[in-house]
């Protein structure tokens, strides 16, 4: 059942998003130049501790979908906690759940490995809110969206 619905979290996700394709009218792809200037804007925060939300739609084990609560000290992931468990995320499952550096990261491997598909919307702190990744199309199962929502900045230290 877990696996049904998250084959149609991701259908609907991709039919959603197919609208803003890079074939799309108004759309194009990343470049390096851009997710420079938004690494940038991003930094120009100063924002290094933060709680946020991380969710992955892909067809993957439900443990690798979430949504997780990423706190990060000092830009560092600290922990990982699923949301509606409030356990915490195994360490084979963690890095799918980036930081925000992780998600950059993410957009960047795209661009290099000249994702066929490839799209990212920016949260207004500077941050990528949704990243869209299809690295081949006609390869089934390597398509992979990661939404990250939420962001609460922390200013002391637990």
């Amino acid at each position: 059942m877990r696996k049904a619905l998250a084959i149609l979290a991701l259908a609907l996700s991709l039919t959603l998003v197919s609208c803003s394709d890079g074939a799309g009218p108004g759309s194009r792809r990343p470049t390096s130049g851009e997710l420079a200037q938004q690494r940038e804007l991003w930094g120009e925060r100063g924002i290094e501790d933060y709680v946020l939300t991380v969710r992955r739609v892909c067809e993957c084990l439900p443990e690798a979908i979430g949504p997780v609560e990423v706190r990060v000290r000092d830009g560092v992931a600290v922990s990982r906690t699923y949301r509606a468990t409030g356990l915490p995320v195994d360490p084979p499952h963690a890095d799918l759940f980036p930081t925000v550096e992780g998600l950059f990261d993410a957009v960047e491997d795209g661009i290099r490995r000249d994702a066929e598909r490839l799209e990212v919307e920016y949260a207004p702190l500077g941050f990528p809110s949704r990243v869209l990744i299809d690295v081949r199309r006609l390869v089934g199962d390597d398509e992979m969206v990661l939404e990250a929502s939420e962001l609460v900045p922390e200013e002391g230290r637990a």
